[in-house]
């Protein structure tokens, strides 16, 4: 009776406010649309066989002619909270509490220590803040956290379990001069009271490849990488894509403007169009800052990111799936970080439907 009842609200929210639902911008202006009352009759169906509305609806380009009800459901995952319950209770392994391994790669600290010592490469900790204290420091030479400040540094400060950009910061030290996204800071207290009052994890900057340089400088692009383990744990990369800073950003992440761009696994290359999520605008064919068309333009060392994840996820084999943050250096992949809880808007979005995969979730 009680998720009767939630349906019958959702439908009557959603008769009731049709025109939020409805005045919103294609993304794909140029290709016929379906009238007004077949994008609502699709949403209605949504909230009764799939207990909630599409937010993602535009994103997903569903309000094209071409994609009735039916293709949808066969290729598109409904409901990404739904699809999100079953990624937690897949990755917090049932009757297995005491044993899951999620826990590696939420903590970013264990997850630094984790791939160190499987010689994987990813950014070095310098310093980690703990409940106002200096929990750690590489090679132990700083003990309280005014020494954080002490020595030269190019790093990039993360809140410890900061999630999509939010209070992340570059920090660079140079001859006791302290620069904070770039400007100098005049007195630092502030700073150091941050650290005081919120757990950060302070880790040496990554020198992104040339060629992942020209698609935005101030920013480090990573490529968003989704793997499962199958029931005979056999390791399959189903989907990747890249995520593309704009210039004066320090961050990438699409909550903050920056672009998500499908990648074709088979060959590394983009794909055509990109996507940025509302409020920051729509989709686009290339770089607004610098003009680069995204089709065709290739990530190096792809194929042996892709290799080390596999081999990264096959020995944390009681994580079921993870969405891998990994950047590229003129010396190959660095693993920023894992996410046991991935968001599937960006892929489908912007590569297409994740239907094909949820058999590994049911």
């Amino acid at each position: 009776m009680g998720q009767l009842l939630k349906k019958i609200r959702r439908s009557a929210s959603l008769l009731i406010k049709s025109k939020s639902y409805l005045n919103q911008d294609s993304y794909y202006p140029n290709e016929p649309h379906k009238p007004n009352w077949q994008i609502i009759r699709d949403q209605l169906l949504f909230v009764w066989n799939y207990g909630n509305y599409e937010k993602f609806y535009y994103a997903y380009g569903f309000d094209r002619a071409s994609l009735d009800y039916k293709k949808i459901c066969n290729e598109y995952i409904i409901n990404e909270g739904a699809f999100m319950k079953k990624i937690d209770f897949h990755n917090d392994n049932p009757g297995q509490k005491m044993f899951h391994g999620r826990c590696i790669i939420a903590d970013k600290f264990y997850f630094y220590l984790f791939l160190n010592s499987l010689s994987i490469p990813t950014p070095k900790i310098l310093y980690y803040t703990r409940k106002g204290m200096l929990f750690y420091s590489f090679g132990g030479n700083a003990k309280r956290i005014d020494d954080i400040l002490s020595k030269d540094m190019d790093a990039f400060a993360k809140p410890f379990g900061g999630q999509c950009g939010d209070g992340a910061f570059s920090l660079k030290v140079e001859n006791s001069s302290v620069f904070v996204n770039g400007q100098l800071l005049s007195q630092t207290d502030g700073l150091l009271q941050t650290f005081v009052k919120t757990d950060y994890v302070i880790q040496e900057r990554v020198i992104q490849h040339p060629q992942m340089n020209r698609l935005c400088s101030t920013a480090v692009n990573t490529i968003r990488l989704l793997t499962v383990l199958t029931p005979d744990e056999e390791v399959i990369a189903f989907r990747a894509g890249l995520r593309i800073g704009r210039e004066g950003s320090n961050v990438d992440n699409c909550a903050k403007g920056g672009i998500f761009i499908g990648i074709d696994v088979n060959t590394g290359k983009l794909m055509k169009m990109g996507i940025i999520k509302p409020p920051h605008g729509n989709r686009l064919f290339r770089h607004p800052d610098n003009g680069i068309i995204f089709e065709g333009f290739e990530i190096p060392f792809f194929k042996e990111a892709v290799a080390m994840a596999r081999e990264l996820h096959a020995k944390l084999y009681r994580v079921h799936s993870v969405g891998w943050d990994i950047a590229i250096t003129q010396n190959g992949p660095v693993f920023i970080e894992g996410n046991s809880r991935w968001e599937i808007s960006g892929t489908q979005a912007a590569v297409g439907g994740l239907k094909f995969i949820e058999k590994y979730f049911d």
